[in-house]
């Protein structure tokens, strides 16, 4: 443990964004009636297996590891390397979901697990935000700062909350603003793990613009075969995209919208348009097998 003098300020602020993010989930899941739950959610799922993800994942990667710390078993300290690897997890813990497994059940499983989340965070204070060590699943990270899992739990809950939304075609309740912040920032530095700045035989550099609460600017630059990510705007980009952080998420993350029908339809806006066969030589569809490798978030 850190400083136990150090107090919560830090740390209590990160609660309170995991409590309001997850009572936004509340309020949409309390609209949905018995035949809502039943209905289609993307290719695969329906509306109920939503809480019933958000529950494994928040227990095993989250509750299990905050409550274990650097005593976490040898044998349970495994690693989701790559998109194929995460999708075969996801496959394997849907498989173990108990027959007749109703919404209602995701749901209070759900509330337990954040429950055992809150009480394991209350052993902390801001001294262990950056000393304490836990165990991430993600992409070779290992032990890391609590910090970092902190906020991973909050960029999962914020890249689903904003799909729910979506799919409900709601824009309300909005996360709180500095989720959205941590959670844009974390998925460009993904973005540019997975970029191929070799592809791009001259200096290239593209703006993202962000609109809305937690919004902000960031530019990646390509030169001399790296890639490198900045939050700040560039004198004279190549390319600038403009969008709302959900929008990034929904088209440039999960793909639930077709990214080229979000710039037909403005909900992504261009400059430089003429620039975007290079963008794509960048940043093409990721191999499923390619390993990602991610700093931290903070």
């Amino acid at each position: 443990m850190g400083d136990r003098g150090a107090g919560r300020l830090q740390l209590d602020s990160y609660v309170a964004e995991l409590e309001a993010v997850w009572l936004a989930f509340e309020e949409l899941y309390g609209s949905l009636s018995p035949e809502g739950w039943g209905r289609r959610y993307g290719r695969h799922w329906t509306f109920a297996d939503q809480p019933f993800h958000l529950a494994y994942f928040d227990r095993i990667i989250v509750a299990e590891p905050l409550e274990a710390g650097e005593d976490l078993p040898a044998g349970e300290r495994w690693s989701l390397r790559c998109m194929r690897d995460v999708d075969r997890w996801n496959a394997e813990e849907f498989a173990k979901r108990p027959a007749g497994r109703t919404p209602e059940g995701s749901l209070a499983e759900l509330r337990q697990v954040r429950g055992r989340i809150m009480a394991a965070l209350g052993r902390f204070d801001d001294g262990d935000l950056d000393h304490a060590r836990v165990f991430s699943h993600f992409f070779d990270l290992g032990f890391v700062p609590l910090r970092e899992l902190i906020e991973t739990a909050g960029l999962h809950n914020w890249g689903e909350l904003s799909e729910l939304k979506w799919r409900l075609g709601r824009t309300v309740p909005e996360p709180p603003p500095a989720v959205t912040h941590r959670s844009v920032r974390y998925y460009l530095l993904t973005m540019r793990a997975l970029s191929q700045p070799e592809r791009v035989s001259r200096p290239f550099t593209v703006q993202f613009e962000f609109t809305g609460p937690g919004g902000g600017c960031w530019t990646i630059r390509v030169a001399d075969g790296a890639c490198g990510l900045a939050e700040e705007a560039a004198d004279r980009p190549d390319l600038t995209l403009r969008m709302t952080a959900d929008t990034f998420n929904l088209a440039m993350i999960r793909r639930a919208v077709n990214p080229a029908v979000a710039m037909l339809t403005g909900r992504v806006r261009v400059r430089g348009l003429s620039k975007m066969p290079t963008f794509l030589r960048l940043f093409p569809q990721p191999a499923p097998d390619r390993p990602i490798t991610v700093g931290a978030s903070s």
